[in-house]
């Protein structure tokens, strides 16, 4: 009885090593993905006035090139405005805001969406004077090289408000 029981084993075995080897050919298969490649972005926001900086604040991010992601920066606060007769008071956000999306590298360049909001309040002005800015443009800057990528007249100065960006892989 014994030599029947290990005989059929025997038999049921080889009769599935054919089947368990094309199981594991049918398994899915797992590519080897690539690890997206980074680059810091280094903004700087410019008040210009007859060619001379007024006035320059920095911003810096690592973005991945990545067709999936948003990547932001904040930075700002809250300014009070007086509202209604009764010294109420209600704050408005001024500051930066700078959105990236689609970036992606093309030989020695790297292209890119951006969104970029700067809004500021004037010194000195009751209430005070509220100055914005919105820029959103597709740009293409070239790698390791500051690039001016949107500038604008203020309408009620003489002041030009630039955006620069200087693209870096990061390795």
């Amino acid at each position: 009885m014994k030599r029947l029981w290990f005989a059929l084993a025997g038999a049921l075995a080889l009769t599935m090593l054919p089947l368990m080897a094309q199981a594991q050919n049918d398994a899915p298969k797992t590519e080897a993905v690539a690890a997206p490649e980074f680059f810091r972005l280094d903004f700087v926001v410019k008040e210009m006035e007859s060619g001379k900086a007024l006035s320059a604040h920095s911003y810096q991010m690592m973005v991945a090139a990545d067709e999936k992601n948003m990547d932001s920066i904040r930075s700002g606060g809250k300014v009070p405005i007086p509202s209604g007769d009764k010294g109420q008071t209600t704050y408005i956000d001024i500051g930066t805001n700078i959105d990236v999306r689609l970036l992606r590298r093309v030989k020695d360049e790297v292209t890119f969406a951006v969104t970029a909001e700067i809004s500021s309040a004037l010194e000195g002005t009751t209430p005070p004077v509220v100055r914005q800015t919105h820029w959103s443009s597709s740009v293409m800057v070239p790698m390791r090289k500051a690039t001016v990528i949107f500038a604008t007249d203020d309408p009620a100065s003489k002041h030009q408000m630039m955006l620069e960006v200087t693209a870096t892989p990061v390795h």
